[in-house]
């Protein structure tokens, strides 16, 4: 099996190769930039935005409350995502969307995982210092971080 994955990889670096494809420039650090605020700003937009629009639909329904908040709960995830993913694909220079959003994707669950040890260590009125801080920053950054990362790695 291994000889397997290893003969696929060489045949997909050949035909790379073979391709006479001339190598990418890099991407402008401005761009990146660019791409990392956007994905932030649009984060929220998302997920709001999102869940907003998914509960308003649902209690059109006759499901229960704790349907409606959960169907709200995924769509405001799903919006964030699909959202965050957007900044890099529009800004960005021959990558791929999938890539950006599972990025984000992995970056949301990141920033979910984050606030929870965030709430677990500082909940109960504990004082919220540099790492309490540190912890915040990184909920709010990581779907954009991801979604740039993923975006960049899947540039043609």
């Amino acid at each position: 099996m291994r000889s397997l994955v290893t003969t696929a990889w060489v045949a997909l670096l050949a035909t790379r190769v073979a391709g006479g494809q001339e190598p990418l420039p890099a991407t402008s650090g401005a761009r990146v930039t660019a791409q990392l605020a956007a994905g932030a700003l649009l984060t929220p937009v998302g997920f709001f935005g999102s869940g907003w629009a998914a509960k308003r639909l649902a209690q059109r329904t006759d499901w229960s409350e704790g349907r409606i908040r959960r169907v709200a709960y995924v769509a405001a995830y799903a919006g964030a995502a699909t959202a965050t993913a957007a900044a890099p694909a529009l800004i960005g220079d021959r990558g791929r969307y999938g890539a950006a959003f599972l990025g984000a994707t992995a970056g949301i669950g990141v920033s979910a995982l984050t606030a929870r040890l965030g709430n677990a260590r500082y909940d109960g009125g504990k004082r919220c210092g540099l790492a309490c801080w540190g912890l915040g920053a990184l909920a709010i950054a990581a779907p954009s971080v991801g979604a740039t990362v993923g975006y960049q790695l899947s540039r043609q």
